[in-house]
């Protein structure tokens, strides 16, 4: 462990240098293990970006991690350092030269169509030939840039010739407002990449401090994908986690990759909130250091929930129509009020296993018990969503009575849907995967294309009798993905809620 965390402080001081370098641009962490090598000072944001889409034969254009949050970050700044990781013996992770490159693709291709009217200045000839330069430039901008020497030209091709289908694939979602998204960009995106490999040019006091670098592009914003850890040949037997001796020996390339494997709960911010310690701790005794740091971590982390957790209420984040989601209170007792009122639905999904006769507390509020690991929980949501999406459906069915029978009596707001009357809200343990799943299948049973609540399966087959398909699923995950940035619902809990759905 200790040779890890030593070879994860030294690729977070490349990142520093790399930041620097670029004039002070903002560092976003690809997650998962981005954050270990940004400090937390540093850090402006994080952004999800999986090697798995950019793999060869797969170059995916993700619908659920569309990332746009980034885009605001990217504007301010003309640019950002988009840092992540790779193992043993690659230059860089596919992520960083596959995965982003292809967003950038297909978002210019999005945002900036080649076909774009010009905006009617001028006249006759010279007006026709801004516009044709206009053309050109966004064509040169909807091509695909990948890092030469680490993307083959015949990948590079077929990965290109995808990209059409990204397009079309993105726009039939629905979900992007391209004039909206203009206005935190005014220039396409174009991809650059560095690695410790990479000779890093200083930049002026100044441009650090305003964090906007020197100009990289006239034309382009660039989003810089550091990679942060150097490449170590896989031959070499002198570098490796049990290495030691001087020199390079003893340097884990990648190290942070896979920590529920070797950290023993040590996560990115106990790391570098005790990082001096961590790294100045003897080999024999930086286990039971990381146990009592871990320990004493959740300790206080519960008690904070514990003071703060009526507060937390307000935390919850609309997702779509009356769904909210957001992490469970760490305190097994709180009473309702923390959680619940006459307003809400609650659904806890709590993080031990429960008897399903259990599960319902009263009439808006159900706590499931589906295991603290998570890919097992993750495919116990397959059984549970039917009691859930039950208990949710009676639920709105009773609320939408009361305010019919209110209205008919002339003592309700009518309001119509009322949202107010009806609250959904979704907790589990992080406030991403699980609640997300569920909030994905109550959305697709309760809820029509503008988020109001159609009773029993009416959500469903508003559009035409087709019921719940793979496009509309897809639809309302990439809205709850754009309301929640955050979200980063599990391909098990998303399997989980296909499988309910659909069959």
């Amino acid at each position: 462990m200790a040779i890890r965390l030593r070879s994860i402080r030294r690729d977070a001081d490349f990142v520093e240098a790399a930041a620097r370098a670029f004039g002070g641009r903002p560092v976003v962490a690809n997650e998962r293990c981005g954050s270990w090598y940004v400090a937390p000072g540093r850090r402006a944001g994080s952004a999800y970006f999986k090697s798995t889409d950019g793999h060869a034969g797969q170059w995916n254009f993700s619908a659920r991690r569309l990332n746009l949050q980034l885009l605001p970050l990217i504007g301010r700044h003309d640019g950002c350092v988009l840092v992540d990781s790779t193992r043993r013996g690659k230059r860089m992770p596919d992520a960083l030269s596959k995965t982003v490159p292809i967003w950038c693709c297909v978002l210019n291709r999005v945002l900036f169509p080649a076909d774009a009217d010009g905006d009617g200045d001028g006249d006759g000839e010279e007006e026709e030939k801004k516009d044709r330069a206009d053309a050109a430039a966004r064509r040169y901008h909807h091509a695909l840039y990948t890092p030469p020497g680490v993307v083959s030209p015949s990948e590079h091709a077929r990965a290109e010739a995808r990209i059409p289908e990204h397009v079309a694939a993105l726009r039939a979602l629905g979900v992007l407002d391209a004039a909206a998204l203009r206005r935190h960009i005014s220039k396409p995106l174009r991809p650059v990449w560095v690695t410790p490999d990479s000779p890093l040019a200083s930049s002026s006091p100044e441009e650090e401090s305003a964090g906007v670098g020197a100009v990289i592009f006239e034309d382009a914003h660039p989003v810089i994908c550091c990679t942060s850890s150097r490449r170590v040949d896989p031959d070499d037997d002198d570098d490796d986690d049990g290495g030691g001796g001087g020199g390079e020996a003893g340097y884990v390339q990648g190290a942070a990759d896979d920590a529920e494997n070797w950290a023993l709960g040590l996560t990115a911010p106990l790391f570098w909130a005790h990082a001096d310690a961590l790294l100045a701790a003897p080999e024999a005794e930086l286990p039971d250091l990381v146990r009592a740091l871990v320990a004493a971590d959740r300790t206080a982390a519960a008690a904070a929930a514990v003071e703060t957790r009526e507060e937390e209420e307000d935390d919850a984040l609309c997702v779509a129509g009356c769904i909210y989601v957001r992490r469970l209170p760490a305190s097994r007792d709180d009473d309702d009020k923390a959680m619940t009122t006459t307003m809400t639905c609650t659904v806890a999904l709590v993080p031990r296993t429960t008897d399903r006769d259990t599960w319902a507390r009263g009439p808006a509020r159900i706590e499931v018990g589906l295991g603290a690991q998570p890919k097992l929980a993750g495919r116990r949501l397959r059984a549970a969503l039917g009691v859930i999406c039950d208990f949710v459906g009676a639920y709105l069915a009773q609320r939408r009575r009361q305010q019919q029978q209110s209205d008919d009596d002339g003592s309700g707001s009518g309001g119509g849907d009322g949202d107010g009357l009806k609250r959904v809200l979704v907790a589990c343990e992080t406030g991403r995967d699980l609640s997300v799943g569920v909030a994905l299948a109550l959305a697709c049973r309760f809820l029509d294309d503008g988020g109001r609540y159609c009773p029993g399966a009416a959500a469903a087959t508003a559009g035409g009798g087709r019921g719940v398909t793979k496009a509309l699923v897809r639809t309302r995950l990439a809205r709850i993905m754009l309301a929640s940035p955050d979200a980063n619902p599990s391909r098990t809990t998303l399997q989980s809620v296909n499988s309910y759905l659909m069959g």
